[in-house]
C-alpha cells in the first residue's frame, strides 16, 4: 500500500572531524586492524552512555522483532554499535589500501544480467557494509551508478570517490532539490545500473507499507516505483561482515518468477515485499548488522 508522511530527517553522515579522517588514512596505512578494532571498546561504550536514542531503538529491535529477552537485548545493543564501528574502521582500512577478503553468493545473478541489453536495478540496504559491493560488484559492460546521500562529510565522499573511479562507478549524490531523480532517469535510459538503497526515507514523502518481522514497516517507494515504471530487473545485495577481514555478500533476484498482468501499483508492492522479506531473512542471520538508528515502525 502506497501511502505518504511527513519526512523523517536523518543525519546520515559519518561521526567526527574531517582533519580526523584525513590523519586516520595515513595512519592505518602501517598499523595493523586488530589494533584500531580493540581502541573501539572505550568508543562505543562512550556512544552508548551519551546516544540514549540509538540505544533505545536498538534495543527495541532486539526485543520486538526478534524476541530477545532482556539481557540479550542488552547485550544485542552493545554488539550492533561495535558492529557499525567495526565496519566504519573497515571502510577506512579500504581507502588505506588495506585488502579484505569479500565472497560472493548469487554472483552469477548480477553477471547474467550484466551481459544483457537494457538497464536494471541493485536494491541495497544499511546492512553490514554495503560499499564493498561496490569493489566487487563491477562490470566491463554497462556503467554501475551508486546513489549516495549528497551531504555526507567531504573527506568521506572524496575517498569514495577515489576507490569507486577504480572501478569506473559513477556516484549520483541524492540532494534537497530532487535533481538526482533526473540523473537516476537518464542513467537506466542509458540501460546502465542504478545502485540505491531502499531501507530509508531520503527527502521523498512517499511510502509503500510491507510486512517486515511480522509488522507493518514503511519502505521509500522511490526505488520501488522508479522498477515498476521502467519494468527493470531488480536485485538486492548483503555485504555482511564476518571475522576479522572478511565479509560474505549475498545476491538475490527480486524479480524473477513474478506474474504475468500485474499492474504498476501490484508490481511496486511486489517487488517491495519481495525487498522487505529478503532484508528480514537476512537479519535474521546477522541481527546485529542492521544500523537504521530511528524508530522503523514508527
Amino acid at each position: 500500500m502506497a501511502e505518504t508522511l511527513e519526512h523523517k530527517q536523518w543525519q546520515g553522515t559519518t561521526d567526527g572531524p574531517q582533519f580526523l579522517h584525513r590523519a586516520i588514512i595515513p595512519v592505518m596505512r602501517w598499523t595493523p586492524l586488530w589494533l584500531h578494532y580493540s581502541v573501539l571498546v572505550f568508543y562505543v561504550l562512550g556512544y552508548l552512555t551519551f546516544s540514549p536514542k540509538s540505544r533505545r531503538v536498538t534495543y527495541q529491535f532486539f526485543r520486538q522483532a526478534m524476541g530477545w529477552g532482556r539481557f540479550k537485548s542488552m547485550l544485542g545493543v552493545l554488539k550492533n554499535h561495535f558492529r557499525f564501528g567495526q565496519i566504519i574502521t573497515d571502510r577506512f582500512a579500504k581507502y588505506a589500501g588495506k585488502k579484505f577478503n569479500i565472497t560472493v553468493e548469487g554472483r552469477e545473478i548480477f553477471d547474467n544480467l550484466a551481459e544483457k541489453p537494457g538497464c536494471f536495478m541493485v536494491i541495497s540496504s544499511h546492512t553490514g557494509c554495503y560499499e564493498m559491493a561496490g569493489y566487487s560488484l563491477t562490470s566491463t559492460k554497462k556503467r554501475i551508478n551508486t546513489v549516495s546521500y549528497g551531504k555526507e562529510v567531504k573527506s568521506i565522499m572524496d575517498n569514495r570517490r577515489e576507490q569507486f573511479a577504480v572501478t569506473g562507478t559513477n556516484m549520483i549524490f541524492v540532494n534537497d532539490d530532487m535533481s538526482h531523480l533526473f540523473e537516476i532517469n537518464n542513467a537506466l535510459r542509458r540501460g546502465e545500473v542504478v545502485s540505491i538503497p531502499g531501507d530509508r526515507l531520503f527527502g521523498s514523502t512517499k511510502y509503500i507499507v510491507c510486512d517486515f518481522f511480522g509488522r507493518p514497516a514503511k519502505f521509500p517507494r522511490g526505488p520501488f516505483a522508479t522498477a515498476a515504471q521502467r519494468g527493470a530487473p531488480v536485485i538486492t545485495a548483503f555485504v555482511m561482515k564476518g571475522r576479522y577481514r572478511d565479509y560474505h555478500m549475498v545476491v538475490r533476484s527480486l524479480t524473477d518468477g513474478l506474474p504475468d498482468g500485474l499492474s504498476r501499483a501490484e508490481l511496486e508492492q511486489t517487488i517491495a515485499q519481495n525487498f522487505a522479506s529478503a532484508l528480514e531473512a537476512e537479519l535474521r542471520k546477522y541481527p546485529t548488522q542492521w544500523f537504521n538508528y530511528y524508530d522503523f515502525w514508527e
